[in-house]
């Protein structure tokens, strides 16, 4: 497969969608494009940056949890406080229903429906091309029309956990059919551009 210009600048997400039926059949497949990172996301690669280097600097970054409270960081502290790791088990990627187009202040899904932990990620590389890639399956009993998309963090205040989402993104709406279900999977591209979907 021929990738473009690993030189490219800028990071790529790549959403990639699958839905089946209730006896596993491919319904519909969808590829789509684009920059759904939230200002969320720059605060949690600023508070790492920041505190590897300069450590001892009191400044602090503000973001806004799924509740839409205004947070902010802790000074000497990467991803939040408490007893061992306190992003572990916490993160999710969710789907819900809404078809507002994304903006970077965004702090929730417009309509959720559901979160799953999603595989392990993976890291690929190609020559100079790197991304990472996970997947995340969303199972439904009953018909469900899917079309929006998200990956919530965790960050750790007082020992109380503050979720945010990092990303939030619009598809074509998906209608999975009743035992079917829909994998969506995420490829964040470091270097090169995605090959023509």
């Amino acid at each position: 497969m021929q990738h473009t210009n690993p030189k490219q600048t800028g990071s790529i997400l790549r959403l990639i969608g699958t839905v089946k039926d209730a006896d596993g059949r491919i319904v519909s497949t969808f590829t789509k494009d684009n920059d759904i990172y939230l200002w969320n996301w720059a605060v949690f690669w600023a508070q790492i940056l920041k505190i590897n280097f300069c450590p001892n600097d009191s400044t602090v970054y503000a973001f806004k949890t799924v509740d839409g409270t205004a947070r902010a960081t802790i000074a000497g502290v990467i991803y939040g406080q408490g007893s061992g790791n306190p992003m572990e088990s916490t993160w999710a990627v969710q789907i819900g229903g809404a078809s507002t187009a994304p903006a970077v202040t965004d702090y929730v899904l417009g309509s959720g429906i559901q979160q799953v932990t999603p595989t392990l990620p993976e890291i690929i590389t190609d020559g100079n091309i790197l991304k990472v890639v996970f997947s995340s399956t969303f199972a439904f009993s009953s018909q469900t029309v899917v079309s929006e998309i998200a990956i919530k963090g965790n960050y750790v205040l007082n020992n109380a956990n503050a979720p945010y989402l990092l990303t939030r993104d619009t598809f074509t709406a998906q209608t999975v059919p009743a035992g079917g279900s829909i994998t969506l999977q995420h490829e964040l591209w470091f270097n090169g551009t995605p090959p023509a979907a």
